[in-house]
């Protein structure tokens, strides 16, 4: 039973910390607003961007996705001010 379940079983992730949020290039790879340092246009808004959540992944990821598109649409905002949504 024991090598049977090593030959099947598949493990599932959930990634984090692999694209930690910092305030320059030196200590992470993205910006408190999830942009990605060196890289113009690409953002990262996922568990990736933080330090191994406890528990359930799921909540901080929603929350991650909710604020870096918060913070997105409030630059689009400000580039675009007759923008009524």
């Amino acid at each position: 039973l024991a090598e049977y379940i090593k030959e099947t079983v598949i493990q599932t992730h959930h990634f984090s910390s692999a694209c930690l949020a910092a305030k320059s290039p030196a200590d992470g790879v993205v910006d408190p607003h999830g942009r990605v340092f060196g890289v113009k246009g690409l953002r990262v808004a996922d568990n990736s961007i933080l330090i191994n959540p406890d528990g359930n992944t799921c909540t901080p990821a929603v929350l991650v996705g909710w604020t870096i598109s918060e913070l997105i649409l409030e630059e689009y905002k400000k580039k675009h001010k007759n923008c009524k949504k």
